[in-house]
């Protein structure tokens, strides 16, 4: 596909909580030059060739499968290093940028690595169809275009972490283990038992979830749950004792303590809800 620039009208799209503002994509990336006019945030990553980010007098070299966040209003120059450098951009706003770019931990500029072609296909498959929404539907494709990019950040914070430390290993270990706490949560789970069943130590669990889900392994026990306890406590047949000894609580009065904490209601006024 060649180049293209997509810079719709947004006119109510500027009331959703998060909403693109522009998507395109350049052949051969031309040399960009700010001061402090660019008034959004702006996501660009390589496919071809390379190319020159300078940010904070910092010079980064971004290669194929590398990109960079770039807040707003903020100074900064890219020009690519030869004659070819492929590059997609995104750039958005919304209310929620502020606590999505948290979520992503793009708290300043990021440069960030993208695993092979293979691995970003879900990537590119939803940045291709914002570009097509938009010009397939003037009236509402930007509204479908900004629900693509909330795929489209959750899918880019998955990949740029599976990038992070040992890579896949690292990955495959949270996820047999949120498998795991999935499939035995009505059961009393305890760190040692997640450990055991991952092959790794109460200590090494611990980090990963810490570095990859900003939490511990027995706080994600928990918040699983509490999902599961709001469906059972829309069933007013059953009784909150035997909800909690089902979700394997040591007490009644142990689980509505832990119910308030994540919920912040008790399991009383929840169900009346």
């Amino acid at each position: 596909m060649s180049s293209f620039y997509d810079f719709p009208v947004i006119t109510s799209e500027s009331s959703l909580p998060l909403f693109l503002i522009s998507v395109g994509m350049h052949e051969c990336q031309p040399p960009v030059a700010r001061k402090d006019e660019y008034a959004d945030d702006q996501i660009i990553y390589c496919t071809k060739g390379g190319g020159t980010l300078i940010a904070d007098g910092v010079t980064y070299k971004i290669k194929p499968h590398m990109g960079f966040f770039m807040p707003k209003r903020h100074p900064h120059e890219y020009f690519p290093d030869g004659e070819a450098w492929d590059t997609h951009w995104v750039v958005f706003s919304g209310s929620a940028a502020e606590a999505m770019l948290g979520f992503l931990k793009f708290d300043g500029v990021r440069v960030f690595s993208l695993p092979d072609d293979e691995g970003i296909k879900e990537l590119e498959r939803l940045f291709y169809r914002m570009h097509e929404s938009i010009l397939s539907d003037r009236l509402y494709g930007v509204h479908t275009a900004s629900g693509l990019l909330y795929s489209f950040l959750i899918e880019l914070n998955r990949l740029i972490n599976l990038k992070k430390g040992s890579n896949a290993p690292l990955s495959l270990i949270l996820v047999k283990t949120l498998d795991y706490i999935n499939e035995h949560c009505r059961e009393k789970i305890t760190l040692g038992r997640l450990s055991e069943n991952a092959g790794v130590t109460k200590q090494y669990l611990c980090r990963l979830f810490r570095d990859e889900m900003d939490l511990r392994p027995m706080e994600y026990v928990a918040k699983r749950k509490m999902q599961e306890a709001k469906e059972l406590l829309r069933d007013p047949e059953r009784s909150i004792e035997g909800i909690a000894e089902e979700l394997g609580f040591c007490s009644s009065s142990y689980f509505q303590k832990m119910f308030k904490k994540y919920e912040g209601i008790t399991v009383g006024k929840y169900r009346k809800i």
